[in-house]
C-alpha cells in the first residue's frame, strides 16, 4: 500500500516513525504492519509506503482525503522496500504468505495463537465458512492438573459468591450447557447458579470437568482439548441438594466445598486426595495382548490438600 499525504494530513493523523502510532488508527491495524515516512522534494507532501494487509475501503477510513495505491509483490518483497532507508517503524509477524493468494497459513498461525477477531477482521469469508475449525485449531493447555479441580461455592442469594470469582484474572463465564464456544485458553472456568433441575443431566460433565485430566471440549462443529486450572461452580444449594448417589459422591471427591448456608461463616469441605490403585492395571496387563502402560505418576503428598470436613474462616489459600 501506497499512501500520499499532505503535510497537513501528516500532522493531524498523527503518524511518525519513532515507533508510535495513533490509537485511534491501531483498529485498521491487522496482526503485521510495516511503514516509513518521507517527504517529496521541495513540496507540501509527505509519502508514507507501507505494507498492511486489509481492503481498500477499510484503509480509507485511516485518513480521509488521502490518495492509495495498492503494494505489489509478497509480503517479504514489501517489508524489504518498506525498510530500505533504515528509519522505519514495524508491528507483528510478517505473514509466511507466497506470491500465490494462499492464506490458510496465516489463518491458521492466527487460530493457533486465539486471535480469531483478526481472523474474523481480515479474512471474514474464511471465519464464516471454517468458524468451527478455527476454533478447534486453539493451541491451549493440556496438562494434567495434580489434583482435581472443582470449587463449589454454596450460600443465600447476594452473598457475594459469583463476586469472589470474578475477581481473578482470565475467568470464563460459561454458560450452563455442554458448550465450550468462546473458551480462549482462559485458567478459570466459573458456572454460574446452579440448581436441583440441573443435576439431572449435569453430573456427567461435571465428573469430566473438575477431574485432574485433560478433556475434549465440545464447540459448534468441532471439539478442542483444553484443561483449565479451576472449574468454578456457584448456586443457592448445597452440593447434595443439587446431585445425589454415586454422582454427588464423584462430584464431592473433586470439589472443595465452600458452604454459607448458615450465614454466618464459610464452612469449606476439602476434596479427596487422589489415591490412584493399580488393581485394573494388573488385570488389563494379565488379560489383554499389546498393552503398553506409562510409568506411574505420584499423586501429590498429603500436605498439599488434605481432607478436612471443615476449617474456620480465612485459614484457606487463596488459591481456591
Amino acid at each position: 500500500m501506497q499512501l500520499l499525504l499532505a503535510s497537513h494530513l501528516v500532522e493531524e493523523s498523527g503518524i511518525n516513525c519513532n515507533g508510535s502510532f495513533p490509537s485511534h488508527l491501531m483498529s485498521y491495524i491487522n496482526p503485521y504492519k510495516i511503514f516509513f515516512l518521507k517527504q517529496i522534494y521541495e513540496t507540501s507532501y509527505m509519502i508514507l509506503l507501507s505494507y498492511n494487509r486489509t481492503t481498500l475501503a477499510g484503509i480509507k477510513k485511516w485518513i480521509p482525503g488521502a490518495h492509495f495505491e495498492r503494494a505489489r509483490g509478497t509480503p517479504a518483497e514489501n517489508r524489504a522496500y518498506c525498510s530500505k532507508d533504515g528509519d522505519f517503524a514495524e508491528w507483528g509477524c510478517i505473514p509466511t504468505t507466497t506470491g500465490r493468494p494462499c492464506k490458510f497459513g496465516d489463518v491458521l498461525n492466527l487460530a493457533e495463537s486465539g486471535q480469531i477477531g483478526a481472523i474474523k477482521e481480515a479474512y471474514p469469508g474464511v471465519y464464516l465458512r471454517y468458524k468451527a475449525t478455527l476454533l478447534s485449531s486453539l493451541v491451549c493447555n493440556t496438562t494434567d492438573l495434580k489434583n482435581s479441580c472443582g470449587v463449589w461455592l454454596c450460600g443465600p442469594p447476594r452473598s457475594g459468591k459469583d463476586y469472589a470469582v470474578r475477581q481473578l484474572n482470565g475467568v470464563y463465564m460459561k454458560m450452563l450447557n455442554k458448550w465450550w464456544d468462546g473458551y480462549k485458553n482462559d485458567d478459570y472456568v466459573l458456572i454460574s447458579d446452579i440448581e436441583p433441575d440441573h443435576g439431572k443431566w449435569l453430573g456427567y460433565y461435571l465428573k469430566i470437568w473438575c477431574d485432574m485430566y485433560a478433556f475434549n471440549a465440545e464447540i459448534k462443529g468441532g471439539s478442542m482439548k483444553i484443561r483449565p486450572k479451576k472449574i468454578f461452580m456457584t448456586s443457592n444449594f448445597k452440593l447434595e441438594e443439587v446431585f445425589t448417589g454415586e454422582i454427588y459422591n464423584a462430584i464431592a471427591a473433586r470439589c472443595n466445598i465452600y458452604d454459607y448456608s448458615n450465614g454466618s461463616d464459610v464452612v469449606i469441605t476439602r476434596r479427596m486426595q487422589p489415591q490412584p490403585s493399580d488393581v485394573f492395571i494388573s488385570a488389563l496387563a494379565a488379560n489383554e495382548d499389546g498393552l503398553s502402560f506409562t510409568p506411574s505418576i505420584s499423586p501429590p503428598c498429603a500436605g498439599e490438600e488434605s481432607v478436612v470436613p471443615s476449617i474456620p474462616e480465612g485459614s484457606e489459600d487463596t488459591t481456591d
